[in-house]
């Protein structure tokens, strides 16, 4: 499936709803192209993305949300699985893009991700950035001068499947940093780059 917004972007006081059912079903979704978050004034805009999966697996891979100087985004993302159901799931976040020489001074950026397995709250995700970024970007104990990030996180009987294979995959890294954490029955891996395009092709 491919999410489209024939709109080309999104912008201040704009509002995406997004409410995927999937049931008895193997479905991968993406988006046709970057989202991009353009610069605007007013309210944040607001992105809401509802995902139920019963008795599916699902991989998640949209490509990668690019946030430009000034814009303003909150976005939420709640997933619902029962205990039948796989979820591969990868978001992908650019402060700017390096070969156009994008800089990000000033941003709004609240985003935060829930994962239910079942009637258990399994994972949480949040991030928050509001005003001078910067400082942010160029913290050692923050993004250390990246400005490409993604997450991938797996829930799921394909967690036993995969982690072996992904642990030696992400030990010959060496282009980008990338770390891998397993618990509680989930796996979460964490990319930053100071270039997309490394990033994208580690992917």
């Amino acid at each position: 499936l491919v999410l489209i917004n024939t709109t080309g972007g999104i912008t201040c006081n704009d509002t995406v709803r997004s409410n995927i059912i999937i049931e008895n079903s193997q479905a991968s979704i993406s988006s046709q192209a970057a989202e991009k978050i353009y610069a605007g004034i007013g309210d944040p805009a607001e992105v809401n993305i509802h995902i139920t999966l019963k008795k599916s697996d699902l991989n998640w891979f949209p490509k990668e949300l690019i946030l430009f100087n000034n814009s303003k985004l909150k976005r939420r993302i709640n997933i619902n699985l029962d205990n039948s159901s796989n979820l591969i799931f990868c978001e992908t976040s650019i402060l700017g893009r390096k070969a156009m020489l994008e800089k990000i001074e000033n941003i709004f950026f609240s985003d935060i991700w829930k994962i239910h397995l079942g009637s258990q709250l399994k994972h949480v995700e949040s991030i928050n950035m509001n005003g001078n970024t910067k400082n942010i970007i160029m913290n050692k104990f923050a993004f250390n001068n990246n400005t490409s990030f993604s997450t991938i996180l797996i829930f799921g009987k394909i967690v036993e499947k995969l982690e072996d294979d992904l642990k030696k995959i992400i030990d010959e890294i060496d282009n980008i940093f990338c770390e891998i954490s397993i618990w509680d029955n989930k796996i979460v891996i964490r990319s930053v780059s100071n270039d997309n395009y490394d990033l994208k092709k580690t992917l």
